[in-house]
Parts: structure tokens; sequence; C-alpha cells
């Protein structure tokens, strides 16, 4: 069975991230946000961005096996996801912290979703070397998780 879901992620981050990137003088224009703010946002962005092509990569390479291209894909993953997470924790200081707003509600969202797709990647390594059908779902999961982390940045760009 080959997955494909990865290849539907593509469009969307990529989408994101050529708009948000596109726009970030109106967003502190507009909203006033911090230098710092629009920065972790965008960068949890392209981290985010990367994670979903090397979803992507890994729908395919992982489908034949656990492969050295499966684990690297596995990895790169990982480290995207690392990358967002230290975005975003950044975010939760520079775009306001203290009194709970939607920004903030974004934020945490976008963390649970990268925990999420962490958790998901996780099993993916235990998984991939002994079940292929269990990777495929790992991967899948991980998939969801970070088309809803950019869902959530997307909807962070606006609010913060």
């Amino acid at each position: 069975m080959k997955f494909t879901f990865g290849f539907l992620l593509i469009p969307l981050v990529t989408s994101l991230s050529s708009s948000s990137s596109s726009n970030s003088s109106s967003v502190v224009d507009y909203h006033g946000i911090t230098p710092k703010c629009t920065r972790d946002i965008h960068g949890a962005t392209d981290a985010l961005t990367s994670a979903g092509i090397a979803i992507a990569k890994a729908t395919t390479d992982c489908s034949n096996g656990f492969t050295s291209e499966c684990n690297n894909d596995i990895q790169e993953v990982l480290d995207d996801l690392t990358l967002a997470s230290q975005y975003i924790t950044d975010a939760v200081y520079d775009c306001g912290g203290g009194e709970p707003t939607q920004c903030s509600a974004d934020i945490n969202a976008i963390l649970q979703d990268i925990s999420d797709a962490t958790s998901a990647i996780m099993d993916a390594v235990l998984d991939c070397p002994v079940s292929a059908g269990k990777c495929t779902a790992d991967i899948a999961r991980a998939s969801v998780a970070i088309a809803n982390a950019v869902k959530h940045t997307a909807a962070a760009v606006n609010d913060c």
C-alpha cells in the first residue's frame, strides 16, 4: 500500500510560506507586533514547510521499507519539528505573552500540533524497521499534525 497524503501537504505549506513572507511588513504595521514576533512566526512557518516536504519524501521512501532514505527523511522531519518548536517557544515571549489572547491560543495550538507530529514520528522510528503498515500509519498521523500546525500558524500570522 502506497501512502500519498504527504503530497497534498506540499501546496498548503508552500502557499503559507510564500504568503506569510510577502505579508511580513503589513503584519507588523497593522497589528503593531514586534519584529521578533514576526521572525518567530515566519521561522516556524519555514520549518513547518520543510517538515511537510520531508514528510512527503518519507511517504515514498518509507513505503519500500526502512531504507536509509526513509531514515534520513524521518530525521529531517524531527529536525524541522525541533526548529519549529524553538521558534514557537520564542513566540510565546516575543508575541506579547501574558494575558490570554487569540494569538496565545494559536501559539498553544501550534505547540500541541508539533508535539503530536513529533510523537507520531518517534513512533515511526520504532515501527518502520519492523512494520511497513505501522510505519505508514505513523507517517500519516505526522502529516495530519503538521497540516494542523500549518493551519494554526496561518491563524497566528493573522492574530498575532
